[in-house]
């Protein structure tokens, strides 16, 4: 009796131990804080910036998210401003044109997500943001650490009645449709004609004298501007493409290009600073396509004689520039 009385109390005694252990597993899991992930950001921009020390970003730039703050690991800078025409800047000054990088990342207890959806509104509006994991030395455990980032781009101008902003305080364009249907008796210069643009806000990039589209024969030879299309013949178009104004496209591309209904990895996007000092998105789409329906005598003949031409210019172009390198040994 006293065996079984004593197996019996080896066996409350172990499942109490164990009960006590689960308990305080659990009870330690739920001390530790979960990390909350946060998918989309707010920014404030105060444009009245005229006279204020660049580095005092956190009297114009506020952070209206939580768990978010600057990512000022480097230089101690949560933000830096550039002068577009060279040279960094300490204080705006009025009538000069600033780019201003702001970098944010998250507090303890919180991630930005590396991958799927993730937005940043800056005074309302939807903006272009860079996503990415960095490394910062840390001086206490002597060691890099990985530091996720969000960097973003605004232009300001400072006028008298305070600043603007430009180029990428935008709205996002996601995705890229069009259509090439190039008809014979149309001319190269008629791109608005065979090129169709399915996504709003986008417009054809034509504003610096370039064409909205560059066609090539089956040869890949550059057909000029009054070059007439033939029938049956395939031509690779690249239509050339940009955001309407308040709109651009995202840092890390767009999610999707389609060329008559079907998707398609023959394009690239980039971007310039326009005149104005604004920064200005583009994209070249391309595609196949041949020319349908039929053409006049009149077009074949205006052919002959555009490819004719054409190959006399050139012909020609290619003489001078051997005189001109010529001059240039002898000189």
């Amino acid at each position: 009796m006293k065996k079984f009385l004593s197996m019996l109390l080896s066996v409350v005694l172990v499942f109490g131990v164990c009960s006590i252990s689960a308990f305080a597993v659990a009870e330690t899991a739920t001390d530790a804080p979960a990390t909350k992930l946060v998918t989309s950001i707010d920014v404030s921009f105060d444009f009245d910036i005229g006279g204020k020390k660049v580095g005092d970003y956190e009297d114009y730039i506020t952070i209206n998210t939580a768990g978010v703050e600057f990512e000022d690991n480097y230089d101690g800078l949560g933000a830096f401003a550039n002068l577009l025409d060279g040279g960094s800047a300490e204080e705006y000054i009025e009538g000069e044109i600033y780019g201003i990088s702001v970098y944010l990342t998250p507090e303890d207890g919180y991630a930005f997500p590396l991958s799927g959806d993730f937005v940043v509104t800056v005074n309302g509006e939807e903006h272009a943001c860079n996503l990415f994991i960095g490394e910062q030395y840390d001086e206490e455990l002597e060691e890099f650490v990985e530091v996720p980032t969000c960097d973003f781009f605004i232009i300001a101008a400072i006028g008298p009645e305070g600043g603007f902003a430009e180029g990428r305080t935008s709205k996002l364009i996601k995705e890229i449709s069009i259509d090439i249907a190039p008809v014979a008796g149309m001319s190269v210069a008629d791109w608005e004609e065979y090129v169709k643009i399915n996504t709003p806000n986008l417009e054809f990039d034509d504003e610096n004298g370039y064409p909205g589209a560059f066609v090539y024969d089956e040869n890949y030879t550059a057909l000029p501007s009054n070059y007439i299309f033939v029938a049956g013949q395939e031509y690779y178009i690249e239509a050339q493409l940009a955001p309407a104004s308040g709109y651009c496209f995202p840092f890390d591309g767009v999610e999707k290009v389609t060329v008559n209904g079907e998707a398609t990895e023959d394009y690239y996007i980039d971007s310039y600073y326009n005149d104005n000092y604004v920064v200005v998105d583009y994209a070249s789409v391309a595609g196949y396509e041949s020319a349908s329906g039929e053409n006049s005598p009149f077009d074949l003949i205006s052919n002959y004689f555009t490819t004719f031409f054409a190959g006399i210019e050139s012909y020609f172009a290619g003489i001078i520039q051997r005189i001109l390198l010529i001059i240039m040994l002898l000189g």
